[in-house]
Protein backbone atom coordinates (compact mmCIF):
# COMPACT_ATOMS: atom_id res chain seq x y z
CA UNK A 1 0.00 0.00 0.00
CA UNK A 2 1.46 3.28 -0.91
CA UNK A 3 2.90 5.65 1.79
CA UNK A 4 0.76 8.98 1.81
CA UNK A 5 2.37 11.57 0.87
CA UNK A 6 4.02 14.24 3.38
CA UNK A 7 3.23 17.93 3.21
CA UNK A 8 6.83 19.26 3.49
CA UNK A 9 5.53 23.02 3.48
CA UNK A 10 6.16 23.86 6.93
CA UNK A 11 9.62 22.16 6.55
CA UNK A 12 10.44 24.53 3.77
CA UNK A 13 9.21 27.55 5.96
CA UNK A 14 11.37 26.31 9.08
CA UNK A 15 14.38 26.29 7.17
CA UNK A 16 13.88 29.60 5.75
CA UNK A 17 13.83 30.88 9.45
CA UNK A 18 16.65 28.92 10.54
CA UNK A 19 18.88 30.20 7.69
CA UNK A 20 18.14 33.96 8.75
CA UNK A 21 20.15 35.76 10.26
CA UNK A 22 19.22 36.54 12.88
CA UNK A 23 17.17 33.71 13.86
CA UNK A 24 13.42 34.39 12.51
CA UNK A 25 11.53 34.10 15.78
CA UNK A 26 8.43 35.58 14.80
CA UNK A 27 8.49 32.97 11.50
CA UNK A 28 8.63 29.66 13.85
CA UNK A 29 6.22 30.95 16.13
CA UNK A 30 3.95 30.90 13.42
CA UNK A 31 5.11 27.38 11.98
CA UNK A 32 4.53 25.86 15.26
CA UNK A 33 1.04 27.19 16.09
CA UNK A 34 0.16 26.15 12.23
CA UNK A 35 1.70 23.06 13.19
CA UNK A 36 -0.38 22.85 16.25
CA UNK A 37 -3.48 23.16 14.07
CA UNK A 38 -2.87 20.45 11.44
CA UNK A 39 -1.72 18.03 14.43
CA UNK A 40 -5.22 17.96 15.03
CA UNK A 41 -6.11 16.99 11.46
CA UNK A 42 -2.91 15.12 10.84
CA UNK A 43 -1.20 13.94 14.22
CA UNK A 44 2.03 13.19 12.29
CA UNK A 45 2.65 15.69 10.36
CA UNK A 46 2.18 17.77 13.25
CA UNK A 47 4.48 15.97 15.63
CA UNK A 48 7.32 15.94 13.08
CA UNK A 49 6.63 19.18 12.59
CA UNK A 50 6.71 20.20 16.52
CA UNK A 51 9.72 17.91 17.05
CA UNK A 52 11.95 19.96 14.34
CA UNK A 53 10.97 23.68 15.67
CA UNK A 54 11.98 22.59 19.29
CA UNK A 55 15.45 21.77 17.89
CA UNK A 56 15.63 24.86 15.95
CA UNK A 57 14.79 26.02 19.35
CA UNK A 58 17.64 24.21 21.27
CA UNK A 59 14.69 22.40 23.56
CA UNK A 60 15.93 18.70 23.45
CA UNK A 61 13.17 17.47 26.10
CA UNK A 62 10.54 19.09 23.86
CA UNK A 63 11.86 17.79 20.22
CA UNK A 64 12.40 14.09 21.64
CA UNK A 65 8.37 14.03 22.69
CA UNK A 66 7.57 15.53 19.79
CA UNK A 67 9.66 12.70 17.72
CA UNK A 68 8.63 10.08 19.85
CA UNK A 69 4.95 10.45 19.55
CA UNK A 70 5.46 10.63 15.46
CA UNK A 71 7.26 7.13 15.80
CA UNK A 72 4.48 6.31 17.68
CA UNK A 73 1.81 7.42 15.11
CA UNK A 74 3.84 5.77 11.56
CA UNK A 75 7.08 3.60 13.18
CA UNK A 76 7.17 1.83 9.50
CA UNK A 77 7.94 5.05 7.67
CA UNK A 78 11.70 5.85 7.61
CA UNK A 79 11.02 9.64 6.69
CA UNK A 80 9.85 9.97 10.53
CA UNK A 81 13.14 8.28 11.70
CA UNK A 82 14.96 10.65 9.48
CA UNK A 83 13.27 13.94 10.46
CA UNK A 84 13.95 12.63 14.00
CA UNK A 85 17.94 12.20 13.21
CA UNK A 86 18.10 15.74 11.68
CA UNK A 87 16.96 17.00 15.10
CA UNK A 88 19.04 15.05 17.27
CA UNK A 89 22.01 16.43 14.75
CA UNK A 90 20.72 19.87 15.11
CA UNK A 91 20.56 19.60 18.80
CA UNK A 92 24.08 17.93 19.14
CA UNK A 93 22.68 14.76 20.72
CA UNK A 94 25.92 12.16 19.78
CA UNK A 95 24.31 9.21 22.02
CA UNK A 96 21.12 9.58 20.96
CA UNK A 97 22.28 9.88 17.54
CA UNK A 98 23.98 6.79 17.51
CA UNK A 99 21.53 5.22 19.15
CA UNK A 100 18.98 6.33 16.78
CA UNK A 101 20.90 5.65 13.74
CA UNK A 102 21.71 1.98 14.72
CA UNK A 103 18.06 1.55 15.47
CA UNK A 104 17.27 2.70 12.13
CA UNK A 105 19.56 0.32 10.43
CA UNK A 106 17.88 -2.59 12.34
CA UNK A 107 14.31 -1.99 11.42
CA UNK A 108 15.19 -1.35 8.10
CA UNK A 109 17.66 -3.57 6.90
CA UNK A 110 17.11 -3.91 3.61
CA UNK A 111 16.62 -0.16 2.54
CA UNK A 112 20.14 1.56 1.97
CA UNK A 113 18.74 4.50 2.39
CA UNK A 114 18.40 3.91 6.02
CA UNK A 115 22.03 3.01 6.09
CA UNK A 116 23.04 6.08 3.84
CA UNK A 117 20.89 8.04 6.98
CA UNK A 118 22.95 6.42 9.57
CA UNK A 119 25.98 6.60 8.63
CA UNK A 120 25.46 10.25 7.80
CA UNK A 121 24.50 11.04 10.35
CA UNK A 122 27.16 9.48 12.44
CA UNK A 123 29.98 10.85 10.01
CA UNK A 124 28.04 14.75 10.57
CA UNK A 125 28.63 14.40 14.42
CA UNK A 126 32.09 12.86 13.92
CA UNK A 127 31.17 9.50 15.36
CA UNK A 128 32.23 7.97 12.30
CA UNK A 129 34.90 8.79 9.57
CA UNK A 130 33.87 9.08 5.97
Amino acid sequence: MPQPKLDTSLFDQLAAAFAAVPKDVVGLARIERKARENGATDPLDGYMVLGACAAVRGDAEASVRNHEASLRVAPARLEVWCNYLTSLILLGESARVRHLAFEIGKRFPANPNAHSAGMNALIELGLLQS
